[in-house]
């Protein structure tokens, strides 16, 4: 079944527009999925509707991570919807990955490649910061920081997670 990649990638910039105390991101990510759920059950209403409710349980995770574990939930629908799986094995596996993700996430986004990309933009003062042109420098540097940061680690991730993550779900959850 084709992936509707691009509406996914937007919805799960919204992940956490609708933050919550009691369920953290759970309406981000039932925002996010419902794109494959309506392909799935797209003749049978009741069932979409009742899919879209159980996915309003408590989630919370890295929300740039997050895409991929859309990309595995929309695996394990695919499953639920041809009787291979239970509810609670689709329910649970979710709510299991989300805290390891969020762990992944914290380490390799939040305290690597945010700090290296910090980084770059402190040598690049240090080389070009003393001269005239000082002020053009800042917003190069600055501009510089946010694209390397987007265009070679967040972006990536939130586009080819939920294909990732349909891929290799299996070998993700084993």
């Amino acid at each position: 079944m084709k992936i509707p990649i691009f509406s996914i990638f937007l919805r799960s910039l919204f992940l956490q527009s609708v933050w919550n105390y009691e369920r953290m991101q759970n309406v981000g990510f039932v925002f996010s999925i419902i794109p494959w759920l309506k392909k799935i059950y797209h003749n049978n209403v009741q069932k979409l509707y009742e899919r879209i409710r159980a996915h309003y349980g408590f989630f919370n995770t890295h929300p740039y991570l997050a895409s991929v574990l859309i990309g595995i939930t929309m695996r394990l629908e695919e499953k639920y919807a041809k009787n291979e799986i239970s509810n609670e094995e689709v329910l649970k596996t979710k709510t299991l990955l989300a805290g390891p993700f969020a762990a992944i996430g914290d380490r390799l986004i939040w305290s690597t490649w945010r700090v290296f990309c910090g980084i770059l933009v402190v040598c690049y003062f240090l080389v070009y910061g003393r001269n005239f042109y000082f002020v053009a420098n800042t917003f190069r540097g600055v501009i510089g920081c946010l694209l390397i940061y987007n265009l070679l680690g967040h972006l990536p991730i939130r586009i080819f997670g939920p294909y990732l993550g349909y891929k290799y779900s299996k070998e993700i959850v084993e």
